[in-house]
């Protein structure tokens, strides 16, 4: 297949943009497949990433004359053969896409979350109620555009009613650019929650096994992110030791309730995860509908650093993990109880499930390899919308 001009357009410099447009485009750039122009708008660490959105005038194709030109052969510049952005639900960037049709390329638009279903415990609902503008301008949004691209299957079909041509495109690891230092033989078994303020809700399922679990088996401990509030907050004082904040760890001495110090910019999670020697990561999911469009990237994460995983039986996790295989499915609290306490107990059973994960990952997974499926879906894109 012939080299493609993409223009994208990335409006989130966090893991959002990451791994839904930034990195998959600068694989296709690096095997050769595209030449790229794009906003330069992904900066590490940035609050708001569209302080730095260039004006309209970046995205103008030009002639020597300087008038924006109608013919192909007349131009000069870079002409996109497709146009990919991630989703960004506001009316002016509606606009510059619908501006951006002039270059008759296809216009996709990518998006990882089903914000028709924001759930009321999300810090996320606030703006996107179901009688919001922000969900308004999402829809006006998808049907805008010419193509759809997400992040999983039930995304997918949530996606359907708009009546576009819609990919899968699974969020992926590079696996490449991953190291990791062996996690030394010890007596202790530290498991592990690392996740945003979205999760409070889909903590509850797992409160109550934990507790019981570091009550249980002294040489278990269990590190958790305090971003939103601490449901381990009554955990007896005898077992305070066992149950860490990870900001304790990482950039704090002492322990406190909320923290935000333990927010850590996206191209430091890989490494900082990796230091926190988890030998179980849990993936817990309340089953419901927003949820069911989530993407299994807490899996591939802790896949990536060799942890083996404990997950809810929700779609997208119960489509990657095959439990006693690559992972654990728990579902019941008592569930989770088990499923911890049978991999403390069954050292053999962790190994398998670390090295079946890292070869799932490996397998399904790779940076590389999705992206060039996701250069065989943009041509499809183009052919079908020249049609």
């Amino acid at each position: 297949m012939a080299k493609l001009k993409v223009l994208a357009i990335i409006c989130d410099d966090n893991a959002i943009g990451y791994y839904r447009l930034y990195q998959p485009l600068k694989q296709m750039e690096k095997l050769g497949l595209i030449e790229l122009k794009m906003t330069p708008t992904f900066f590490w660490g940035k609050e708001d990433a569209m302080k730095n959105f260039p004006p309209l005038n970046w995205f103008a194709t030009k002639c020597d004359n300087k008038i924006l030109c109608s013919s192909k052969k007349r131009c000069s510049d870079f002409w996109p053969d497709i146009i990919v952005a991630s989703r960004h639900d506001f009316i002016h960037y509606i606009n510059l896409l619908m501006a951006l049709k002039n270059y008759r390329a296809p216009v996709v638009v990518d998006t990882d979350d089903d914000v028709r279903a924001v759930r009321p415990f999300n810090p996320g609902y606030a703006s996107y109620r179901p009688d919001s503008d922000n969900v308004a301008y999402n829809v006006k949004l998808m049907s805008i555009a010419d193509a759809i691209t997400t992040s999983t299957e039930h995304l997918k079909e949530r996606h359907l009613q708009y009546e576009k041509p819609t990919y899968v495109f699974p969020n992926s690891i590079d696996i490449k650019t991953r190291t990791f230092k062996p996690k030394k033989r010890s007596d202790k078994i530290r498991i592990g929650w690392l996740g945003s303020s979205c999760h409070w809700e889909n903590l509850q399922i797992i409160q109550q096994a934990v507790k019981d679990i570091v009550a249980k088996y002294p040489q278990v401990e269990f590190i958790y992110t305090n971003l939103y509030g601490d449901i381990w907050g009554d955990v007896p004082k005898e077992l305070r030791k066992q149950v860490i904040p990870a900001c304790r760890e990482i950039k704090c001495g002492g322990y406190h309730k909320v923290c935000t110090k333990s927010y850590v910019d996206f191209d430091k999670y890989a490494k900082v995860l990796n230091s926190l020697k988890i030998d179980i990561g849990l993936a817990p999911l309340q089953d419901n509908l927003f949820n069911r469009s989530k993407s299994n990237l807490r899996i591939l994460e802790y896949f990536a650093d060799k942890v083996a995983v404990i997950a809810s039986p929700v779609r997208p996790y119960s489509e990657t993990i095959k439990d006693g295989e690559n992972g654990l499915l728990a579902k019941e609290k008592s569930d989770w109880f088990n499923a911890m306490e049978r991999l403390i107990l069954d050292e053999k059973l962790r190994n398998k499930l670390k090295e079946n994960g890292w070869r799932t990952l490996n397998n399904n997974f790779d940076a590389e390899k999705n992206a060039r499926k996701l250069f065989e879906n943009y041509n499809d894109i183009i052919k079908i919308c020249s049609e």
